[in-house]
């Protein structure tokens, strides 16, 4: 089914996935990085990088004024997931930080790769992708939730759309909770996507491919 995420993305928004190749490859990173099945060396040995990343770390906003007091505070939540995060990042590639309104507040949900879809690049920076952002049943059908965003002439417009089951556009009102949802949101003024990518230092050894891969890639056959 994930394979086919990549056509479903590319019929809701026109934009074709990139490097499907790499995201197939962080889809499997991240089954790997879940496994509780087995001893997962990938998950102690980013637990373990994670501990003396975090310790050591001091996380702020800088600068001054309403705005940054705004930022610092809708931002605890992050800093205090900061170790959480930095493990699944380490462990499985990456994860994409993403800010959403909720209640007329800033929150933040933290995404696999396996539900991100880079769609455009300008050298080493995203400047289109869309996500999977949420599922949900009604009536007894699923409903997968879509949200694309892409930057051009420091614009950035965000897209929001709704499928079945089969991967079929349906209304935003097709899902109750979703119904409010604005179809499209611009943004005047951007200069980067309003995302953060926590994305593994190590090398994937792949050219113009953004996805990360995990602290152990290459090494799998000695952990077996």
């Amino acid at each position: 089914m994930f394979n086919g995420f990549f056509d479903w993305v590319r019929r809701l928004f026109g934009r074709k996935p990139q490097a499907e190749r790499g995201a197939v490859m962080a889809a499997r990173a991240e089954a790997d990085y879940r496994r509780v099945d087995a001893v997962n060396f990938t998950y102690i040995f980013a637990n373990r990088l994670a501990n003396l990343a975090v310790a050591d770390a001091s996380l702020n906003v800088s600068g001054g004024g309403a705005r940054a007091l705004a930022l610092a505070g809708e931002l605890e939540d992050v800093f205090q997931r900061a170790h959480k995060l930095t493990t699944q990042a380490l462990g499985s590639g990456g994860r994409v930080i993403l800010p959403y309104l909720c209640g007329g507040q800033v929150r933040f949900e933290a995404v696999a790769q396996d539900r991100f879809f880079i769609t455009g690049m300008d050298g080493g920076r995203i400047t289109s992708a869309a996500v999977l952002a949420d599922r949900a049943e009604t009536g007894g059908r699923g409903y997968y939730g879509w949200a694309a965003c892409a930057l051009a002439g420091g614009v950035q417009r965000v897209r929001s759309r709704v499928t079945d089951a089969g991967g079929h556009a349906v209304e935003m009102g097709a899902v109750p909770q979703w119904a409010n949802l604005p179809g499209e949101v611009a943004i005047a003024g951007v200069e980067k996507l309003t995302l953060a990518f926590l994305r593994c230092p190590v090398d994937n050894r792949r050219e113009r491919d953004g996805y990360g891969v995990p602290i152990t890639y290459g090494c799998e056959a000695l952990m077996d």
